[in-house]
Formats: structure tokens, sequence, C-alpha cells
């Protein structure tokens, strides 16, 4: 456990997960939710276009209001923080070589709104119809602090009910061929987390930003997406996950996060009411 006194915290509402190969995106790419799922919310062609970290965490919002029973839900003023790693690049490439074999012809407008860094939070609020602020952060090699902190500073203005964030990565990082096609191997992780306001002696599932900090070994890596994934749906048997922050601090995720489905929801329901 570690020492620490806590400046800003908010209430875990549900998480979602989502881990999948090219092939899995595709068939996401068409129905990115259970069948039932807030119907009539998705234009057909509402992710054409999208990067395959938006198809991801889209889907792993979508797995949150599904597990958690959220469905009925208002989300209209909430936010949306999307944190992508290295957002579009195997689209982006196989835009650049179609533009360096056609010329202007072959250049296709839908690529800067499609693969910029604020695409996936876009994505996500046209979805769950918000109105409440929505951007990306991050993007670089190690963006899960620089969300993580971005998210908590939202949520704990008191401006907004709820925000939700969204973690991508893939794994390996993909080489796409000239077309953008990945290699199957590559796994794209998404975690998206429901984040609400609680009151300071709030006990159940939280994420809180801690200080000062523990000293890392210089051979530790920064958390990833995947190592957030495995916390949440219980492959690593640890009591909390800790994502260090550039400045010194550490943003922590504790408490009872793994019960799935209707367990769930009773758990988490009945610590946020």
């Amino acid at each position: 456990m570690v020492s620490a006194c806590e400046a800003v915290g908010c209430g875990l509402l549900a998480f979602g997960v989502v881990r999948a190969r090219p092939a899995v995106i595709a068939a996401l790419r068409q129905l990115p939710c259970a069948p039932g799922v807030l119907p009539g919310r998705f234009r057909p062609n509402l992710l054409k276009h999208s990067d395959e970290q938006t198809v991801a965490s889209l889907g792993a919002v979508l797995d949150a209001v599904h597990r958690f029973g959220l469905a009925g839900r208002d989300f209209t003023a909430w936010g949306v923080v999307a944190v992508p790693r290295w957002m579009g690049r195997p689209k982006a490439a196989a835009a650049l070589n179609k533009f360096h074999r056609e010329g202007l012809a072959g250049a296709s407008p839908m690529v800067v709104p499609h693969l910029s860094l604020h695409s996936v939070s876009g994505a996500v609020s046209q979805a769950l119809r918000i109105h409440g602020p929505n951007f990306g952060t991050g993007s670089g090699p190690a963006p899960l602090g620089e969300g993580l902190l971005a998210a908590l500073s939202l949520v704990a203005e008191g401006k907004l009910p709820g925000l939700w964030l969204t973690l991508s990565q893939w794994d390996p990082e993909p080489a796409p061929d000239t077309q953008g096609q990945v290699a199957s191997e590559c796994i794209c992780h998404a975690v998206a987390l429901a984040l609400v306001p609680v009151a300071a002696d709030f006990t159940g599932p939280r994420v809180r930003l801690l200080k000062p900090a523990p000293v890392p070994s210089e051979e530790d890596e920064p958390p990833g997406v995947r190592s957030l994934a495995d916390f949440l749906d219980g492959s690593a048997l640890v009591e909390s996950w800790l994502c260090p922050l550039d400045w010194g601090g550490w943003v922590e995720l504790t408490g009872t996060l793994r019960q799935r489905g209707a367990a769930g929801k009773e758990v988490l329901g009945e610590s946020l009411s």
C-alpha cells in the first residue's frame, strides 16, 4: 500500500474493457455493442472512417453501459476525455501512401476529422448524445498519466455529473502495410471508466490522486492500457493499480472493481447511493 495524502478523488461508477484483434474490430465497426444496448442510437456509418482505437474505445464504453446496467441513464451533461496512444497511425500511413501514388485526387477529406486526437471523444459523445466537454489528450508513448489527471481535474471542478474516460493502445504497436492493414497478432486494448463526483468520506471504488509519490525504480516502465485492463478484469492479482505522473504524483485505482454484470452493478450501485 502507498502511504500518501489524497488531493483529488472521484468515484468509479462502471468500467468496460475491449481486447480486439483487427478482425474483431471490423465486426465492432458495424455493431459496437451487444444487441439491445442503447437501441436506435447508432447511424450505420458512424464508425465507417474511424480509427481502430476509436472503435475499440467506443466498444469499451458500451461494454461498461451493458455490464453495469446504465442503458437508461441520461449522459447528456457528462463529459468525455479520450486517451489514445499514437492515434491514427495505420490509417494515416495508408492515406499518405495513397496521396503519394495518386496525388490530390487520392486524398480523402475524412482523414483529418477521423484520425485527429479528438476523434475518439467525439465518437463517444455522438453515440451517447453527450453535450458536455469532450477532447483527447496524450497520444504520446506514455499518455495514461496525462489523461487520468485531465479527467480527475474535470470531475473535481464539480460542474459535471459524470465523465467518461477512455484509454487505448495497440500491443504490440503495429507496422501497417501500404493499405493500412494491421497484422493479426496485434491487439488493440481499450478501457472505459465512468467517473462521478463523490463525498470526501466515500469508501467505494474510486480513482484518486496521491502525493507525495513513492520513488519508482529507474527500470520501471509506465503502465499501459493492458495492465489497467488486467487489473479491472482480475487477471492482475493486486489490490490497487498505480500510474505515475510526470511531475511526481501518482493516480491510484482502488476498491471493489472486479464485479462483472449484475454483481458489479449491485456492488457499485450500493456504494455510490
